[in-house]
């Protein structure tokens, strides 16, 4: 039995600096490529995430939504002892 398989890959983002365009392999030892890919990707996202810019100053809008919030915006839990209300930001752009 011949079995063909194909792999597609591509970084997508709201940062077009850091998309990249589809690859598309198609061939002998596909997981090798799609492992071998990974590990490249997961090199530069790392060198990307490296950059942690610190947040950039919040305008008096965003002040006052985060004053105003009682649970995170990310895991929708209310605020505790446990669960601190922080200042999320982009560590690539600064923005609140």
């Amino acid at each position: 039995m011949n079995t063909r398989c194909q792999v597609s890959v591509a970084t997508v983002t709201d940062l077009s600096e850091y998309q990249t365009p589809q690859k598309v392999y198609s061939g002998p030892d596909v997981m090798f490529h799609f492992y071998e890919h990974v590990l490249s990707e997961n090199h530069e996202i790392n060198q990307i995430l490296l950059q942690q810019l610190p947040l950039s100053p919040m305008t008096t809008k965003q002040t006052k939504q985060h004053n105003a919030a009682t649970e995170c915006a990310n895991c929708n839990c209310p605020f505790s002892s446990q669960n601190h209300k922080v200042k999320h930001h982009s560590h690539l752009t600064g923005e609140y």
